[in-house]
C-alpha cells in the first residue's frame, strides 16, 4: 500500500455539488479553464490564462492528515496514518497478519510492503500533481526529510513494514529536484539520486538502524509511437524496454539527445536497473525495484 506523506488527504470524490474541488470559480474568481462537467471547478489559472491562483484553502477538498491520535485536529475532520496501518477492520497489519511470504530479500520474510508515498519529486510547482496543497517545487532537503520523518513511525506501527523509497517519478528526477539547477548547486552539484541515497545512509549510521528496505524507482518508456504504423509501434514497444537493462542500447527517447545530468557517464544509455543498483549497493545493500 501507499503511505501518504503530504499533510492532506482527499475528502470524498467530487460529485458536482459537494464542493470537493480545489479551485472554485465562485470562490477564487473566473479561471482560464473549468471542468466540462462542472463549471465551478477551475484549473487554478485566472481568466487571463496566465495568472496562477496560489491562495486556495486546502480545506476545500482535503482533510488534514496526521500521524496519530495524540496530535490535535484543528478542524475536527482529520485522518490518521496510524489507522491505515493498525485499524482492526481495514489496516494492513490486520489484513495480512504475520505477513510471511516467500520473498528472499527481506530477513523477516514480510509481505507488508509500503510505498512511502508516490512520485514525491513532482508534488509541487506549476503543473505538478499536488499544486493545490504543495505550491512550491520539492527540494533535495524536503524529499530526504519527509522520508526520514515518516519511515520510523511506520516501523513502530507495523514492525513487519518493508519500506520502499523514494518511489521516484522518472528519469529527469533521478538527477534533479523540481527546483532545478539552483537546488543542485546548493548541494555541491551532486545528482539527486546518489545524494539522497548517501544522506539516507548517513542518517542511518547516526541512528544505528536501517530506514530504507527497498530502493524504488519508476521507469517509463519515454518515447511515443504516435503516427507510426501499428507494426512499428509494436516493434518499438518491445525494443524500448532495452532502455532499462541493456548497457549497449542508445535510447531513442527524448533524453537521448537532451541530457539531464552532466555528472553521469553515458546518460544517453540509461540502463537504470544496473545503474541504480550499483548506487544502492555501494551504500545500502538493498533490494532494488524498478516499476512502471
Amino acid at each position: 500500500m501507499t503511505m501518504p506523506m503530504l499533510n492532506w488527504v482527499a475528502q470524498s470524490a467530487e460529485n458536482g455539488v459537494n464542493g470537493h474541488w480545489s479551485f472554485s470559480a465562485v470562490k477564487y474568481g473566473p479561471q482560464c479553464h473549468t471542468d466540462q462537467f462542472n463549471s465551478d471547478a477551475g484549473n487554478a489559472v485566472g481568466a487571463d490564462c496566465s495568472t496562477q491562483t496560489t491562495t486556495n484553502d486546502p480545506n476545500d477538498a482535503y482533510f488534514p492528515l496526521l500521524d496519530d491520535h495524540t496530535q490535535a485536529c484543528p478542524s475536527g475532520n482529520c485522518v490518521y496514518r496510524i489507522d491505515w496501518v493498525t485499524d482492526p477492520a481495514k489496516g494492513l497489519t490486520q489484513a495480512f497478519g504475520g505477513g510471511a511470504c516467500p520473498v528472499p530479500y527481506f530477513t523477516n520474510g514480510s509481505c507488508h510492503f509500503y510505498d512511502m508515498d508516490n512520485e514525491i519529486d513532482i508534488w509541487g510547482g506549476k503543473g505538478a500533481t499536488h499544486f493545490d496543497i504543495h505550491q512550491s517545487p520539492a527540494t533535495y532537503d524536503e524529499l530526504r526529510d519527509v522520508y526520514l520523518a515518516e519511515e520510523p513511525k511506520l516501523k513502530i506501527w507495523d514492525p513487519l513494514a518493508v519500506r520502499f523509497g523514494w518511489v521516484s517519478c522518472c528519469w529527469y528526477y533521478h538527477w534533479n529536484s523540481a527546483t532545478g539547477t539552483t537546488d543542485k548547486s546548493a548541494h555541491a552539484n551532486v545528482d539527486f539520486m546518489p545524494w539522497w541515497l548517501n544522506d539516507v545512509y548517513w542518517n542511518d549510521q547516526i541512528a544505528g538502524s536501517r530506514s530504507l528496505d527497498a530502493f524504488d524507482l519508476h521507469a517509463y518508456t519515454d518515447i511515443s509511437g504516435s503516427g507510426l504504423p501499428l507494426s512499428q509501434q509494436q516493434a518499438l514497444a518491445l525494443n524500448i524496454t532495452r532502455d532499462w537493462w541493456d548497457p549497449n542500447f542508445t535510447t531513442p527517447a527524448w533524453f537521448g539527445s537532451n541530457s539531464v545530468t552532466a555528472n553521469q557517464p553515458l546518460d544517453h544509455i540509461p540502463f537504470p536497473i544496473q545503474r541504480a543498483r550499483a548506487m544502492a549497493n555501494t551504500r545500502l545493500r538493498l533490494a532494488f525495484v524498478v516499476s512502471e
